[in-house]
């Protein structure tokens, strides 16, 4: 499943494309979406793992779930990619470009209204690549369960948005905390510490098509510790 960075890095190849686009043409399952033509598109962004394209009054919510896609298309393009459009859910078109929605597990338009009582966008936790990332409302989230295990309570997405799998194996084993032991056998400066640490990783990778956390001198080389089960560990080779 894609993690904040990823969200955020596709949020962003969006925007640059449809900031003040008009929507010419639509094709979606939904007929809802149908509404859409004739809109302006005021932005595109990213809540955690939430990828929302904001027109106004109106927003399409989606959630990429583990197999989803938004992809870019130009014009000249589209003949090629007619499979792909063929599996879309949600296609939208402007004068220049081709935006198509596949296999997402979560697709809507939203009111305003809706975004604000929204079941999962209204219960996010502080998001580590918001410019205004609360970091005391971050930690005071992870406290509220001493009893959930360190590596639940990083994925779980009302305490933290973000933080998929892949982070909490690498975060847990960069700050050496063990991911099994509940949130109070750890201090607060320990906790202040992974935050700081999962801001910077995400940071620094949505600059990045592939995700990296480990470095040999100044040259990425992949991951500490995901899917590396019975492998030799970069540290201690046991």
């Amino acid at each position: 499943m894609p993690e904040g960075d990823t969200i955020f890095r596709a949020a962003r190849a969006l925007h640059r494309v449809l900031e003040g686009a008009t929507i010419e043409r639509v094709r979606g399952r939904d007929a809802s979406f149908g509404g859409l033509r004739g809109q302006r598109v005021e932005r595109v962004y990213a809540r955690g793992k939430h990828l929302l394209m904001d027109f106004g009054e109106r927003l399409v919510h989606s959630h990429m779930g583990m197999h989803g896609s938004w992809r870019i298309h130009r014009p000249h393009e589209l003949a090629a990619q007619a499979e792909r459009f063929a599996r879309a859910e949600l296609e939208l078109h402007t004068a220049q470009i081709s935006v198509c929605c596949s296999q997402p597990a979560t697709l809507e338009l939203l009111r305003a209204d809706q975004l604000r009582a929204h079941p999962q966008l209204s219960r996010l936790g502080p998001d580590l690549l918001d410019e205004d990332f609360d970091g005391d409302e971050a930690l005071r989230r992870l406290l509220a369960d001493p009893a959930c295990p360190l590596g639940v309570a990083m994925v779980d997405q009302r305490r933290l948005a973000g933080i998929g799998n892949v982070y909490k194996s690498e975060l847990a084993f960069m700050q050496r905390l063990d991911p099994f032991s509940p949130i109070s056998s750890f201090d607060e400066a320990s906790l202040r510490a992974l935050l700081i640490a999962a801001r910077e990783c995400l940071q620094d990778n949505v600059q990045r098509v592939r995700r990296v956390t480990r470095f040999v001198g100044s040259r990425p080389a992949g991951l500490w510790v995901y899917e590396r089960s019975g492998r030799p560990c970069h540290v201690c080779r046991g």
